[in-house]
């Protein structure tokens, strides 16, 4: 073959490979954006109508709206109430919602929307036409806390009544409970409204991810019930989860956090040093097993240090999670506490082995007074495991400018052990710090 055919032929086989690398390269961004469109892409908020009805001058409702990427921009949430002349709005929070429209329009048609902005203007998330008549009837119209306990709840309810005709003798809101390990509502309360009334109050809810039904009932002169209006709603979602103060040195803090396992939901645990509403750090919190923490009775410890000593700090402990009822992220403060690292000092320690016991001296420079008692913890392995098989502790002796105390530690007959020897505030058991530790094969 002549080197110019040699050269076609190399060219050809160049383009073919050219163009096959062009084409797949082509569907390699194709697919690149696809993706990245997939990912920047929120998911869509839901709304929904769940019940609605219309009576002369009113409209009574009740919605649903679940938001699990925060698609929806803050304060955007609404229902807008629009017939052909006039439009009503009133702003709704996440989850589920009942409310009335009073003072509208007699025999006229209106158009229910459920209105929410996610970045590119109002959007309807559903919507729903009714029209406005004399008639019989009844609805709950709102539910909301009471009160501000942690523990029990009360919850203010409202309602409405339509008797145009006369029909009811008594109306009544029964309700009832049910935890979530339990399958139906079982024991039910009744509380006797009156139809000139529109509120009453549900008293004693426990907070404990309880599941609320209310049902609103007539009885009529024949003694007959009928059903008029149900809602069912949960009690605010509840965390348990707590931490507080090991330990506090003139430099450090030691916490513990404790969370109680949630199977229907992941939370991730933070806690966040600040100073003055000013931030200065942030630790995550890694929550072992149930079974893992149940069997060595550890807990999570976050550790704060390079502080300065006296000075005031906050901790606060907060979780992550998805609400299981509204689908949207919160971040919640669990719980905050504030305290104060102890005075800087200085000390020496000595430690002499004896034939069966040490002696220890620890003299201290404390300015402050931060510490006035000396104390040591004896742990021996057993099965895998220390424990404090002895503790003492000393008071101080004043010398001067200094404070010195000497005592003695018998050796554990145990072939393995630790002793810790530190120095600690007697008024306040968060304060302390170890100065020295003594191993099994130490000899001083």
């Amino acid at each position: 073959m002549s080197r110019l055919k040699n050269f076609q032929e190399k060219q050809k086989k160049l383009t073919r490979f050219q163009a096959l690398k062009s084409i797949f390269s082509s569907l390699f961004m194709t697919t690149a954006l696809v993706i990245i469109a997939v990912t920047v892409i929120p998911k869509s908020p839901t709304g929904s109508i769940q019940s609605i009805d219309a009576f002369t001058n009113s409209i009574t409702y009740t919605v649903n709206v679940t938001d699990g990427d925060n698609a929806i921009i803050p304060g955007t949430l609404q229902l807008e109430l629009v017939n052909q002349f006039d439009t009503l709005y009133q702003e709704i929070d996440l989850g589920i919602t009942s409310g009335i429209f009073n003072s509208l329009e007699p025999d006229t048609q209106y158009d229910l929307k459920i209105m929410a902005d996610k970045g590119f203007g109002l959007e309807v998330l559903d919507n729903q036409k009714i029209k406005t008549a004399e008639k019989t009837g009844g609805a709950i119209t709102g539910f909301a806390i009471a009160n501000d306990d942690d523990y029990v709840l009360d919850y203010n309810v409202n309602y409405f009544i339509s008797d145009p005709f006369d029909e009811f003798q008594f109306v009544n809101l029964r309700y009832a409970f049910k935890s979530p390990e339990e399958s139906e509502f079982n024991t039910y309360s009744v509380i006797s409204l009156s139809e000139d009334a529109n509120h009453t109050l549900v008293e004693s809810v426990y907070n404990n991810n309880l599941e609320v039904i209310i049902i609103l009932e007539a009885i009529k002169y024949d003694m007959s019930t009928v059903k008029l209006d149900e809602v069912v709603f949960h009690t605010p979602y509840q965390i348990y989860a707590s931490f507080g103060i090991n330990q506090i040195t003139d430099d450090s803090v030691n916490l513990y956090v404790w969370a109680e396992m949630m199977d229907e939901i992941d939370i991730a645990y933070h806690v966040t040093l600040s100073q003055r509403g000013f931030d200065l750090s942030t630790q995550n919190v890694v929550i072992p097993e149930y079974g893992e923490m149940h069997m060595e009775y550890e807990e999570p410890s976050i550790i704060f240090d390079n502080l300065h000593s006296n000075m005031n700090y906050t901790v606060t402990l907060y979780a992550v999670y998805n609400d299981p009822y509204t689908e949207n992220t919160v971040e919640r403060v669990l719980e905050s506490i504030d305290f104060t690292t102890a005075s800087s000092f200085d000390y020496d320690i000595s430690i002499d082995v004896m034939l069966d016991y040490y002696e220890v001296t620890i003299i201290l420079d404390d300015p402050e007074d931060s510490y006035d008692t000396a104390f040591y913890n004896v742990y021996t392995n057993d099965y895998g495991y220390y424990y404090i098989t002895e503790t003492n502790q000393y008071s101080f002796e004043y010398l001067n400018d200094s404070k010195q105390i000497t005592f003695e530690i018998f050796k554990p007959t145990s072939t393995e052990f630790y002793i810790d020897i530190g120095i600690k505030n007697q008024m306040n058991y968060q304060i302390y710090i170890i100065l020295e530790t003594i191993n099994t094969d130490q000899e001083g």
